[in-house]
């Protein structure tokens, strides 16, 4: 298995992870390398992965143990993923006052 690619977005924050398939399952090396991307690069973006909710909730626990936040609504079905949305449409953006990461 071919190891991931990291590639900085800034000199200060920010990468792009790149080689990583998230609907398969990730060796112990590939989380291995995750978590030190997000620890060098503090924010970390894993563009065009096409994965379902129990994939999404896979990566997380590459992270840490999921939580179930307690000031928004959870998605059907998935009480550890809060669906975050806005568009042209939209009357309120989370985060546009404050915001907090769990």
């Amino acid at each position: 298995m071919s190891r991931i690619t990291v590639t900085p977005m800034t000199k200060n924050i920010g990468a792009t992870v790149g080689n990583l398939d998230l609907t398969k399952p990730l060796s112990s090396q590939q989380k291995t390398d995750l978590k030190q991307a997000l620890m060098d690069h503090q924010v970390i973006f894993l563009r065009d992965q096409p994965i379902s909710h129990e994939q999404h909730k896979e990566v997380g626990k590459v992270f840490s143990n999921l939580i179930v936040h307690p000031g928004a609504p959870s998605i059907e079905g998935h009480k550890d993923i809060v669906a975050i949305h806005a568009d042209e449409n939209s009357k309120y953006i989370a985060g546009d006052n404050w915001h907090s990461d769990l």
